[in-house]
């Protein structure tokens, strides 16, 4: 038996100067039943794309993605719900010092930069931005350093 697909076309709509594709995607509820949430991309600015037809390659290939299935409903979270809910309760295998520090770093450091990150958006460069900032704002060694690229590369 195949499953069947959802294909969508998406909505393009310009709103405060910007240009949005609206679909909808599924989302994993707490009881564990998935639900159809409606969501907007920003594609770009109105500046930057004039026309309709200017910025509709870029929602064609946004909707490319979203129709072949790369997201799941687990893509849908943002990064704090998903590193609070699966990430750290998967790692309570691990020896106790190395769940504490992996703790310590997500709560000092990471958690309040990208914690409102959908998982799907995020990036390597992302990583690398996180990083930086984390190196301006706190005088950390190098080995601290590793340490967070560590458990950003982990989850």
């Amino acid at each position: 038996m195949t499953k069947s697909v959802r294909y969508q076309d998406g909505c393009l709509y310009a709103d405060h100067a910007a240009w949005y594709v609206r679909y909808r995607v599924q989302v994993r509820q707490e009881d564990g039943s998935i639900k159809f949430k409606q969501r907007a991309k920003m594609l770009g600015r109105v500046g930057s794309y004039p026309r309709e037809s200017d910025i509709m390659p870029l929602k064609v290939e946004f909707m490319h993605r979203l129709n072949t299935g790369e997201f799941t409903p687990e893509s849908s979270m943002n990064l704090k719900e998903f590193v609070e809910n699966v990430y750290l309760p998967y790692i309570d295998e691990l020896r106790a010092s190395t769940r504490k520090g992996y703790r310590e770093i997500w709560t000092n450091h990471i958690s309040g930069r990208v914690g409102k990150i959908r998982l799907r958006e995020f990036r390597t460069v992302d990583t690398s931005r996180t990083l930086k900032a984390i190196a301006e704002e706190h005088d950390l060694s190098k080995t601290t350093l590793q340490h967070i690229k560590s458990v950003l590369s982990a989850v």
